[in-house]
């Protein structure tokens, strides 16, 4: 099914859907798409770090640009995170922290907005796994009421739809090929470098996030001297 083609027929079934925004390029082609052609539009945008500067600047610019309130939710997977010991300690309060599901929260939105229609940003070249169920439950699902209108895209696609309707990227773009949603070392280090600030927040819901950073430094050490090692005579 072709984009638009996916988007109209959506929009006779409904004329409200609520709109997962991550806040990465895909996500934004999504909300403005549906901006464009659903008369109530719910965006969502769920936070590992509620209040990091550089995301809450992005979402104040969507928020102008389409004259929509996004909703700022815990991610659901954070009950996992503080359960588990996610670079920080445990104690009664995480380990009865409830584990969340997705549909736990597209329970709670569909009572806060009065809609169960979701669309998100997922791509069938993404995985072999977002490949076999959006083909298995089709890019419009009136089955589970979700809509996956840029199945049929690619990144680059994604890049250029932004482009060409001069539509900013958010910030951590200027130092990165995607947003940062996640606690990922990798996206650490791009925060603690670019947005101090930020890594500062951070540190104070997972405080042991330093210690992370130190073990991966000691791994790469000890396997540049195995390395060197290796090569003397």
């Amino acid at each position: 099914m072709a984009l638009m083609d996916a988007i109209r027929y959506a929009s006779t079934l409904t004329q409200s859907v609520n709109v997962g925004v991550s806040l990465g390029k895909d996500s934004v082609c999504l909300l403005d798409l549906c901006v464009k052609n659903f008369r109530n539009v719910y965006p969502f945008f769920m936070y590992f770090v509620r209040g990091l500067s550089f995301q809450e600047s992005y979402i104040r610019y969507l928020e102008d640009k389409y004259q929509v309130g996004i909703i700022r939710l815990p991610h659901w997977m954070l009950g996992t995170c503080y359960c588990g010991g996610l670079y920080r300690e445990t104690n009664f309060l995480t380990d009865t922290c409830p584990n969340i599901t997705i549909t736990d929260v597209e329970d709670y939105l569909t009572d806060e907005t009065g809609t169960p229609w979701f669309a998100y940003g997922m791509m069938m070249c993404e995985s072999i796994e977002r490949n076999a169920m959006i083909k298995h439950n089709g890019e419009v699902d009136e089955e589970h009421h979700r809509i996956y209108p840029l199945a049929e895209w690619n990144p680059k696609k994604s890049f250029q739809y932004l482009k060409n309707h001069g539509i900013q990227l958010s910030p951590e773009y200027r130092y990165a090929k995607r947003s940062i949603g996640d606690l990922r070392p990798e996206n650490v280090a791009i925060v603690k470098e670019h947005f101090p600030a930020d890594y500062e927040t951070i540190k104070r819901i997972f405080p042991y996030i330093e210690a992370k950073e130190w073990q991966n430094e000691f791994k790469k050490q000890r396997a540049r001297l195995q390395a060197l090692n290796e090569g003397m005579p």
